[in-house]
């Protein structure tokens, strides 16, 4: 396992050596995945350098935190509710962030974007306190992967929670309004629900890493940064064609359907063996 202060998170040997990192405990090998591969690209990316700071924003818990404190760091929270942490903290609003105009080396948005109300003035905030040049490194679920497209647009149960989706076009865009551009996009995993009760799961999401295209992936690893005062930012259009949108419509109907069923019987069978190892 690679020592603190180093280039290289093995997410896949941290996991096989249980469900906890740094002090950090896991509640499964799904929970532990989806943090680590966030604490992997950020290792990899910024420099742990004296004088570098990033932002958590959102962060709710300290986790994110405190493992990269092992890898020296430094990353403070913010959220508009101070909950027991460990770790420096900011009570703010993203909306309207005390700090200074260009004091960040990075910025974490984990599932964070479809919760701000308003996102431009959200996002405007992120980019200002950014320095030019550094990074923001967000998940974020696809509008057209089956996970949400299941709980917003048919179910719609997904709606009390979230204010808003986003596809790869609208993301980009959000992000290259305010001089974000985005460096890469992969998927990190596609079943995650499938893998918290089924080790046959958890293995295929292993291998589908980087594997599933954007546009229809279950959620997106993105790593941008905000332009230099030279550099040109471009988004790829702001939205589908429409031909391209109904295609992707059906599609996603017919894999959040799909998939949906597949989680269902998979529970179902799981609680029916609990039951006959009880009788």
């Amino acid at each position: 396992m690679a020592p603190p202060g180093t280039k290289q998170v093995d997410v896949d040997e941290i996991i096989g050596h249980g469900l906890e990192y740094q002090g950090v405990t896991f509640a499964s090998k799904p929970a532990a995945l989806r943090q680590l591969l966030l604490v992997r690209e950020i290792v990899a990316n910024i420099e742990a350098e004296p004088g570098v700071i990033g932002l958590d924003v959102g962060s709710k818990y300290g986790d994110l935190s405190t493992m990269l404190a092992a890898h020296e760091i430094r990353c403070v929270r913010v959220d508009i509710e101070d909950r027991p942490s460990q770790g420096e903290f900011v009570l703010a609003d993203g909306e309207a962030l005390p700090l200074r105009d260009g004091s960040v080396d990075f910025v974490v948005l984990s599932h964070v974007m479809a919760h701000a109300p308003k996102i431009q003035a959200f996002m405007g905030e992120m980019a200002r306190v950014l320095k030019p040049g550094a990074k923001i490194f967000i998940l974020q679920s696809n509008r057209f992967g089956w996970w949400k497209f299941w709980g917003y647009y048919l179910r719609r149960n997904d709606r009390i929670y979230h204010w808003r989706t986003f596809d790869v076009w609208s993301l980009r865009r959000t992000l290259a309004d305010h001089g974000l551009t985005v460096d890469f996009m992969f998927a990190p995993y596609y079943f995650y629900l499938h893998s918290k009760v089924s080790r046959l799961f958890y293995w295929l999401d292993r291998r589908l890493e980087h594997r599933v295209p954007n546009v229809v992936s279950t959620q997106w690893l993105v790593m941008g940064h905000k332009a230099l005062l030279d550099e040109a930012v471009g988004a790829r259009g702001t939205s589908p064609p429409p031909f391209a949108r109904a295609v992707l419509t059906g599609f996603a109907t017919l894999q959040a359907v799909g998939v949906k069923a597949m989680e269902l019987a998979l529970v179902r069978v799981l609680k029916r063996g609990a039951v006959d190892e009880q009788t």
